[in-house]
């Protein structure tokens, strides 16, 4: 790693070019050589002891971001926060961080592209994620009626997540939403009914799926640990998929395999009170496991399996009691959820439902502590890992909506 005097490395932490930096026991500061370079890249002026630097590379949305003044101290320090993050992490397509991989994740995306639409007015680095997707052929490491979890890429070991193909039709299906002239869904058209043909390969007698090749990805976390057998966090997502593609192409036979699945979700998952994160095939029968999770109750509300009128005392629980930074069961009998997606869907969820006083409090709780570390945003909620990440570039439009009472801010699509 090249040595830079320390006023240098002080005007990168100080500048508006983010810096992933990885937080040591003792609180130093180690720059990883590739977050370095790729924020250099993006800045004109850098000034390396006492001699100027000039880079001559322009960064596309250096100035364009959406504007946000506040008196609150902590509310303009996480929307400025948010803006690095997002500028860092959308210089070509929607990519996963500037210290590690800088390629473009699915679900990750669903939430940087709202955050690009959000802060800029458009979507054209989204709209090149997407092409990406739509022309990326099936096969090769992973089964070709598949989706790559991440693209460009090739994935040697074979590895690939359902999940995150059910997530691309949800991100497709927003995009065709606020753009219909462009035609994107029509692109994925045929991709995706190769996809629901795959999928259907594993949906059980009860009409759920069950056991599907590949990494069945929930969240990291607990919830992570219960996916065999019939996942409903994973069902949840599956209904919405399925719903969005009904809506999308005018298919019936979609909305029907939502609807079959979704009522399995409530027969088999849902205890009245709470639901629960998986059943246990057991010969011919599907048995309820007792173990629940903090996110499968996010994943329930976020897709419409649970509301505040409906299910007026698990709201209570989930947005009112439990806090976003909770980190060990506290005798609510659940097991707490991380950063992506739990704290996320619970937080969208808010900003969904106009929530805006409860959502700022929220957001200072599980945010504030990265934005005053580092100016940028964080992976998981400990510096453990990658802390410039682009899906949280969406704390912007939180922010921006929970200051202003909802005000002046397009509809959430």
């Amino acid at each position: 790693m090249p040595v830079f005097s320390l006023n240098f490395r002080m005007k990168l932490l100080m500048s508006e070019n983010p810096i992933s930096k990885q937080m040591t026991p003792t609180g130093l500061s180690v720059y990883f050589k590739e977050a370095i370079a790729a924020s250099i890249l993006r800045s004109s002026t850098y000034c390396m002891g006492v001699l100027p630097v000039r880079l001559f590379v322009p960064y596309e949305y250096s100035g364009l971001c959406r504007s946000f003044e506040s008196g609150d101290r902590a509310l303009q320090l996480l929307y400025d926060s948010a803006v690095r993050t997002f500028r860092a992490n959308a210089a070509d397509i929607l990519t996963d961080c500037p210290s590690r991989e800088r390629a473009g994740w699915l679900c990750d995306s669903y939430f940087s592209g709202r955050a690009e639409r959000f802060l800029t007015g458009k979507n054209d680095i989204e709209r090149n994620f997407l092409e990406n997707y739509a022309a990326c052929g099936g096969g090769g490491f992973i089964p070709e009626e598949v989706f790559p979890m991440c693209y460009p890429a090739d994935h040697p070991d074979g590895k690939f997540i359902p999940n995150w193909g059910l997530w691309l039709i949800l991100e497709v299906y927003r995009f065709e939403k606020a753009d219909p002239a462009y035609g994107m869904a029509e692109k994925f058209r045929e991709r995706f009914a190769t996809f629901a043909v795959w999928l259907s390969k594993f949906i059980d007698a009860e009409g759920l799926l069950e056991n599907t090749d590949g990494w069945c990805f929930v969240e990291w976390s607990r919830a992570n640990d219960l996916t065999r057998d019939v996942n409903f966090p994973t069902n949840m997502l599956f209904c919405a998929a399925m719903k969005a593609m009904a809506e999308l192409y005018g298919e019936r036979e979609y909305a029907a395999i939502a609807a079959r699945a979704e009522s399995a979700v409530y027969r088999y998952g849902f205890d009245g009170e709470y639901f629960f994160d998986r059943a246990l095939r057991k010969g011919e029968a599907l048995e309820r496991d007792p173990e629940r999770t903090e996110t499968c109750q996010y994943y329930a509300f976020y897709f419409g399996f649970a509301d505040r009128k409906r299910n007026p005392r698990l709201y209570e629980t989930m947005f009112e009691k439990i806090r976003s930074f909770r980190t060990a069961d506290d005798g609510y009998g659940m097991y707490p959820a991380d950063a992506f997606i739990g704290v996320y869907l619970k937080l969208d969820y808010l900003y969904r439902t106009g929530e805006w006083d409860l959502l700022k409090e929220e957001v200072k709780n599980y945010f504030l502590f990265q934005a005053e570390e580092t100016g940028t945003f964080w992976e998981y909620r400990e510096p453990r890992a990658s802390c410039c990440h682009g899906f949280a570039a969406i704390v912007a439009e939180w922010v921006f909506a929970a200051e202003n009472g909802g005000k002046r801010l397009p509809r959430a699509l």
